[in-house]
């Protein structure tokens, strides 16, 4: 049983701790990894690269996104955003895999007066289109909607029991606005045509 010895002291040998950070990777890494693995015909390596870039800027244009949100109305303050938990990796991949399906969502909520308005932006949404064919057509609005103009954007603005709310079609977005305890003209107020414009400069392309 000699032979076993040396395996033994080797199994006996303590393994040594070590801590491992990966470094996840750029736009400007990803970017020409993604034109290199395409025309090399790498077709596969080029659509997991593209999801790695897509998880590299999700995060991104939601910052200027809610950058381009209007501040908030008297007597309310914005609520601070809280960072989605698994770490910013498997965030930002969740991110991604959203917005291939329905979009880039994003949410900022203002607190006051007894209430809150939440706002939810899905940029680049799927189902605008559908959303366009029901916005644009005031037969379909029902009872207690109506139909706001934004220039180029339409609008429909509803009470919905105490509180009313306000969906904006924004391009190949969706914008709504509500509370349980808004009025139709603080929603109005709070996206004047002004806010409407900013925020088209991050949506329509």
């Amino acid at each position: 049983m000699r032979h076993l010895a040396p395996l033994a002291l080797v199994l006996a040998l303590p393994f040594v701790q070590e801590r491992v950070s990966k470094k996840a990777p750029t736009f400007e890494e990803l970017h020409p990894a993604i034109a290199s693995a395409y025309a090399e015909g790498r077709y596969g390596l080029a659509m997991n690269k593209t999801r790695e870039l897509l998880a590299v800027l999700s995060p991104k244009w939601t910052e200027s996104i809610l950058a381009a949100l209007p501040a908030a109305p008297e007597g309310y303050e914005i609520v601070p955003q809280k960072k989605p938990a698994g770490g910013s990796a498997m965030a930002n991949g969740a991110l991604a895999a959203m917005a291939a399906s329905v979009g880039t969502v994003v949410e900022q909520k203002y607190k006051g007066d007894g209430d809150t308005l939440q706002v939810t932006v899905t940029a680049d949404s799927p189902m605008a289109q559908m959303f366009a064919m029901w916005i644009t057509n005031p037969a379909l609005l029902g009872e207690g909607a109506e139909a706001v103009k934004y220039g180029a954007y339409d609008a429909i603005l509803k009470q919905e029991g105490q509180g009313w709310s306000l969906q904006i079609l924004i391009g190949s977005s969706l914008v709504e606005a509500k509370g349980r305890k808004a009025t139709d003209e603080l929603l109005l107020k709070l996206f004047d045509q002004q806010a409407v414009d900013k925020l088209a400069k991050e949506l329509v392309f």
